[in-house]
Order: structure tokens, then sequence, then C-alpha cells
């Protein structure tokens, strides 16, 4: 239980982990079911799901809804702790990516998220537009400093914050520059942005997911802009 960990002194980081969540289901999932079923496919040298039977993490073989409802507990312990269950659904389990998206909304709701690997780090970047001397959009970027990345654009923008893009994640501002480049492209490929690389890489597993949210912020914050 939370509560006997930090009397034996574990801090807060070690219980919102992975580490920690997966022994916390490992011992309060597993159940006679379970273990009935890990003899059976030890037996048939299916060593892959018998060891997920034994967690009960797979609906199979163990009762998904009270997994479910189990992580939905932990991701509540605090922000490092819902990274920790979006990460272990979605890098440890091998469910269809569908069915880690309907376990995810379930657990956090249907608001657009940004992919776990681009979480974590402090909350101090914001995400700005560079306009040519012509008034157009011609470049999008991510600062911590304003005033000090205006300077070394040496005079090329002028540049402004996107309302509602501020106060972020540098992986969060990765997500919303992406999605204004997919929104003007970049000038190699016939758009209209003088950025030289994208943000994300347009061929990543979480490509879409990560537009997604930079476009929720967008539209959030009302910006029409490309």
């Amino acid at each position: 239980c939370e509560s006997c960990a930090r009397r034996a002194g574990i801090r807060d980081e070690q219980i919102q982990s992975v580490e920690y969540l997966a022994g916390h289901l490992a011992s309060g999932v597993a159940d006679y079911g379970d273990v009935r079923n890990l003899g059976a496919d030890r037996w048939k040298r299916d060593f892959r799901a018998a060891g997920l039977s034994a967690l009960g993490l797979l609906p199979v073989f163990g009762d998904s809804v009270k997994t479910v409802a189990m992580l939905k507990r932990f991701a509540k312990r605090g922000e490092p702790a819902a990274r920790a269950v979006r990460d272990f659904v979605e890098r440890l389990l091998p469910w269809s990516k569908a069915t880690k998206k309907k376990v995810l909304d379930k657990i956090f709701g249907r608001a657009k998220r940004v992919p776990t690997r681009l979480e974590g780090g402090p909350d101090v970047y914001l995400v700005y537009v560079g306009r040519s001397p012509s008034g157009s959009i011609s470049y999008v970027g991510i600062t911590s400093n304003i005033v000090r990345r205006l300077a070394q654009h040496g005079g090329r923008f002028t540049i402004a914050p996107i309302e509602g893009a501020s106060g972020l994640s540098r992986g969060a501002c990765r997500a919303i520059e992406e999605a204004l480049m997919k929104r003007g492209g970049l000038k190699a490929d016939g758009g209209v942005l003088e950025n030289k690389i994208h943000s994300i890489n347009p061929e990543g597993d979480d490509y879409h997911e990560a537009v997604e949210y930079g476009e929720s912020i967008l539209s959030g914050s009302g910006f029409a802009g490309l």
C-alpha cells in the first residue's frame, strides 16, 4: 500500500514509477485463474503469454476491468504516476493500438495528449511564429527566452508567441510546432515555412498523435494562421 511504502522510506519518485506500477499490478491482479492459465501456457511453450498471464494483464487471461481500474487509481497519485501509466500501456503491453487507445481514454478521458516520449522536462517553453517584412508567417519556433531568440534571428523575422502555447514542456511545444509545419509545409517541400527540418519525424509511430495534440492546443487558443 502507498502509506506503507512511505513509512518504509520509499520516495515519491519510486512510488510513481513504471517499476512500482508493475509490482503493484502483479500483487493486486494475479489470482487463481491467472495461475491456471500460466500453467497451460508454459505447457504450450508460450512463455511470453505465460508471463503476461501471471500478471493478469491480457483480457483473455485476467480481469481487464480490474486492471484498468487499478491503472486509473495509480495515475491519480501524481503527474509522474500518470506518465508511468501511459508509458506502461503504450510501450509494455502487447495490446493492439485500438485497445490501448480505449484503455487510455477510460483512464484519462478523450482529451488529446502529448505522446509519452515527448513528456517531461520543465514547463518553461513557448511556441512562436516569425513573420517576414510582408507580414506573412514564414517561420515557426520554440524558445524559453523570446528576447534572446529575437536577437538570434538577427532581424530576419518579427516574432510573436502564440497565445495558449506557452508555459509548456519542450516536447509539447515540438508537437505544436510540428502541427504548424504540417499546416504551412516546409519550403523544401513546396510549402511556405523557412524551417529546415521537421520538429517530429513524420514517419514516427506517434507522429499523428503529436500533431493531433498540437492542433488541439492551436484550436483551443483560436490560432488560425497558416
